[in-house]
C-alpha cells in the first residue's frame, strides 16, 4: 500500500533523505518515524478488494470509513515503535545553516 504507484517514483530512506537535505545546504536537526496506519489499511483493503475479490470485507479496511480499525492499527504501530521497529513513514526536520 505504501508504494502507491505511480505517485511515488522515488523511494527514500533515512540516509538518502539526510543526504538530500545536506546537499541542499540544510542541517538535519531530527529524524523520526511516524505511524504507517493508512499504509496498513490500504494494503489490506487492496489485497481483499483486488486479489481476493472480497469488496464487502475490503470496505472494513478503508481508512476513511473504519475509525475503530484505524485506531487499532495505529496502536499496533505505536507498540511496534516501543519495541524498536521503524516504519516507512520517515519525518526529517532540517534548518538552513547559519
Amino acid at each position: 500500500g505504501g508504494y502507491h504507484f505511480p505517485r511515488h517514483w522515488t523511494l527514500f530512506n533515512t540516509r538518502s533523505l539526510e543526504s538530500l537535505f545536506e546537499a541542499s545546504g540544510l542541517e538535519v536537526v531530527g529524524t523520526s518515524y511516524q505511524t504507517g496506519h493508512s499504509f496498513w489499511l490500504y494494503s489490506f483493503h487492496h489485497w481483499l478488494r483486488y486479489e481476493r475479490n472480497m469488496p464487502t470485507l475490503a470496505r472494513w479496511f478503508d481508512p476513511m470509513r473504519s475509525k475503530l480499525i484505524l485506531i487499532g492499527v495505529t496502536a499496533f504501530d505505536k507498540l511496534r515503535a516501543l519495541l524498536g521497529f521503524k516504519t516507512s513513514a520517515v519525518l526529517v526536520l532540517g534548518r538552513k545553516r547559519c
